[in-house]
């Protein structure tokens, strides 16, 4: 156990102690008449001091004996707080997420609810593992991310030093947060053409921050139309409005899908210069036009707007559908439920994956269903549901 669990450890340990110690000496039962000896009840054990001695235990490394101290306690109390979370840590310390899983799952016995308190600290040995393994790189930044987020110093400390060493997707993950150094290190690098706008821009524009926001409003004059999107894709993230006039100017870019982002960012700044392009898109042929134009249109639900989309939740195209489903969720949740599980069951795994992935974004506060995804999904997959658990529960 780390110095960091013992020291919140060791208070209850004391104060354990201090209660024990202010405690009358137990006396024997009286004797009830025609009562045989052998029929009273023994003291009840003092549970308190059985579960601090389980953390002391465990933080000596003794896990197997913490355990049983925990697994002592629950036989009598079987839904106390303070002796599941000593059983859940011992397990964790034991076998790591999976072993950690299986007693949550054990601890919560037929109850309809979750515990948040312990599938939070499920989540964090999740992303623990995940941040420590360096087959899925990918996996590995988003762990240290979430576990940075929430206050992990150890992570912070690690996403730091990977910076320094040049590690540009260290950069992009202290960038989402705000951080000053990591974004005037992306800014330098694309300004320096050695680091891809693409990538770095959706995490620098995460927080609304002057760099950004004038690397972005340059890049629209870029001749590469991915730069230009990349930079219409952060100002609409940050809502900066002072780039509405460049905006309303790329209305006439001889890329289609550069006039089609335009339009979208500037209603997403509540200026309608582009709305009749996306009304026109929204009558296109094709559904993933007409999904662009779902989505473009996001921020008013009005009637015809559902009927459009629950239209795209049947298109044949399963990316369709499940960007449809994304739409749906919070006005129709049981047809957008409905369309997922449809894409679940698919015979092909990237639409599965697919459907897992859309699953991801409408089941952030349902704690059983991202519980389920950190068993099932893929590793990168998992470490987001493990993500939205810590948000879930702050």
């Amino acid at each position: 156990m780390s110095a960091r669990t013992l020291a919140l450890v060791l208070p209850l340990l004391f104060a354990a102690a201090r209660t024990h110690a202010q405690q009358p000496p137990t006396q024997p039962p009286a004797q009830p008449p025609g009562v045989p000896p052998a029929a009273i009840n023994p003291a009840k054990p003092n549970d308190t001091m059985l579960i601090a001695q389980g953390w002391l235990l465990l933080a000596q490394g003794g896990a197997q004996a913490a355990a049983e101290r925990a697994r002592d306690v629950l036989t009598r109390s079987p839904h106390s707080p303070a002796a599941s979370a000593l059983a859940l840590e011992a397990e964790i310390a034991r076998g790591g997420f999976d072993a950690g899983l299986a007693e949550y799952v054990r601890l919560l016995g037929a109850r309809a609810f979750e515990e948040p308190l312990l599938l939070r600290r499920i989540s964090q040995a999740l992303l623990r593992e995940a941040a420590a393994q360096t087959a899925d790189p990918g996996a590995r930044m988003t762990a240290l991310r979430a576990l940075a987020a929430n206050g992990d110093d150890a992570a912070r400390g690690e996403l730091a030093n990977a910076m320094t060493s040049g590690n540009d997707a260290a950069a992009r993950v202290l960038a989402e947060s705000g951080n000053a150094d990591a974004i005037a290190r992306l800014a330098a690098g694309i300004s320096a053409r050695i680091v891809d706008p693409v990538s770095a821009l959706p995490s620098m524009s995460k927080t609304r921050n002057a760099p950004t926001m004038a690397l972005a409003m340059k890049l629209l004059d870029d001749p590469r139309s991915e730069m230009r999107g990349a930079a219409i894709a952060a100002l609409a993230q940050m809502r900066a409005k002072e780039a509405v006039p460049n905006l309303r100017a790329l209305l006439k870019d001889d890329r289609p899908f550069i006039r089609i982002d335009a339009a979208t960012a500037l209603l997403r700044m509540g200026d309608e210069s582009g709305l009749p392009l996306i009304q026109e898109l929204a009558g296109s042929e094709s559904a993933q036009a007409r999904l662009d134009a779902a989505d473009a249109l996001s921020d008013r639900k009005d009637a015809a707007w559902i009927e459009m989309v629950r239209r795209l939740a049947t298109a044949s195209e399963p990316e369709v559908r499940a960007g449809a489903a994304r739409l749906l969720a919070p006005v129709d949740p049981q047809l957008a439920e409905s369309v997922i599980n449809g894409l679940q069951n698919d015979p092909n795994p990237a639409v599965r994956s697919l459907a897992a992935a859309a699953t991801l974004d409408f089941v952030s506060f349902d704690l059983r269903r991202l519980r389920g995804l950190m068993h099932t999904a893929s590793l990168e997959q998992r470490v987001v549901a493990a993500e939205r658990v810590l948000t879930a529960t702050r």
